[in-house]
């Protein structure tokens, strides 16, 4: 893996793959959160290394200048999906991961952060795998939920809520959710009513993709919204409020079956298709960083294109619309790809970790730092 820093306005590699500590993974699945209460983000890995082996790993970031692996036990998977929240709020996050433990037997993991230990609990999930997960707290009630999408062992594909009880998680069985894998799931309220609402997408049980937002009416309750949006899997789907008019707007990308990337734009009562334009991509994700800290949401994009791999990052002019910045550094782009933003060294500036297959489908990890080198700051 390579770090990437800026010397004289542009991205430098420094070379060496043991400088940074983080492993390069095929089905790369990565989630960042605080496991040592230093301030500085750690992050679960998880994938196959380069010999087929099963990682699954928590690497501790020491003052953001490198990450080291914590041995800590986990049980391990692949086609895997993580979260760290503090879902008990004894001021320690805790993780949840699920996925494949081999040849499709799926496993859901939940570990209490014990002072910097992570430690099994007795809660009980169904294993699930190819799929993803997000803590929120969907019923108001002040302590997080657990949602997750995906394809199980014993019921095929399944979107499922584990409501938080304050003394364990009560499976939440009477929603309208559809069962998804190789997608995606985020939550938002788009609708401004004071609760959260869900958007999923993937590959249903009778095959294509789909794209569904499920609106929260209250008491775990939720229902299919009425817009129709652009059916996709092998990508993303995520709310960001793209013209900063404070509602709630709708980013996808992902195969239909080709490629596809389409930003819906929330009017107060429909989703409608926008001005706002992106590479068409599939197996790959757009994700949200507001890099030159201007309240907008900017976007990186990561996947296949009709034409080659991209790796590309979108400024937001004014919510008006997208600008493509060139990296000064040609990385390429990468195909199952996933992406994943965090200030990692506390300067106050996102930065952001892309890992997937190159175009020989080598697995490839990259890191990349923001620097405000120039005026405007810009990544160059």
């Amino acid at each position: 893996m390579m770090l990437f820093v800026l010397f004289a306005g542009i991205f430098c590699p420094v070379i060496g793959q043991s400088t940074f500590g983080l492993p390069q993974l095929a089905y790369p699945a990565f989630a960042f959160g605080m496991h040592d209460q230093d301030s500085f983000p750690d992050v679960l890995a998880s994938g196959l290394d380069a010999n087929g082996n099963i990682i699954t790993e928590v690497y501790d970031n020491v003052s953001g200048t490198s990450f080291s692996s914590t041995s800590a036990g986990l049980t391990k998977v692949w086609r895997a999906a993580a979260a760290w929240a503090d879902y008990d709020n004894d001021g320690r996050e805790d993780l949840f991961v699920c996925g494949d433990q081999g040849k499709n037997t799926f496993v859901s993991k939940l570990y209490r952060n014990v002072g910097g230990v992570l430690t099994p609990t007795s809660d009980v999930f169904e294993g699930y795998g190819s799929g993803s997960t997000f803590w929120a707290d969907l019923d108001n009630d002040s302590d997080l939920d657990l949602f997750i999408t995906g394809l199980t062992n014993r019921h095929g594909l399944r979107s499922v809520i584990y409501e938080n009880t304050g003394s364990g998680f009560r499976e939440i069985t009477d929603s309208a959710f559809i069962g998804l894998e190789e997608g995606d799931a985020d939550f938002g309220d788009f609708d401004n009513d004071g609760d959260l609402d869900i958007v999923i997408s993937g590959v249903p049980a009778e095959g294509g993709g789909r794209v569904m937002i499920f609106e929260n009416q209250g008491g775990m309750v939720f229902s299919p919204n009425h817009n129709s949006f652009r059916g996709l899997h092998s990508g993303s789907s995520r709310f960001m409020d793209v013209d900063g008019d404070n509602d709630l707007d709708l980013v996808t990308v992902g195969a239909s079956p080709g490629f596809s990337a389409e930003v819906y734009q929330f009017d107060g009562s429909s989703f409608l298709a926008s001005r706002f334009m992106l590479t068409k991509i599939s197996r790959g994700v757009a994700a949200e960083i507001d890099y030159n800290l201007d309240g907008l949401p900017d976007v990186i994009l990561c996947g296949s294109s009709k034409q080659a791999q991209r790796l590309e990052v979108y400024r937001n002019i004014a919510g008006e619309s997208f600008q493509k910045d060139q990296l000064a550094y040609p990385l390429g782009g990468m195909s199952n790809a996933r992406i994943y933003v965090r200030d990692m060294n506390k300067d106050g500036y996102p930065d952001f970790l892309v890992a997937g297959h190159d175009a020989g489908e080598i697995p490839r990890t990259y890191i990349y730092r923001y620097f405000p080198a120039l005026t405007p700051p810009r990544f160059q």
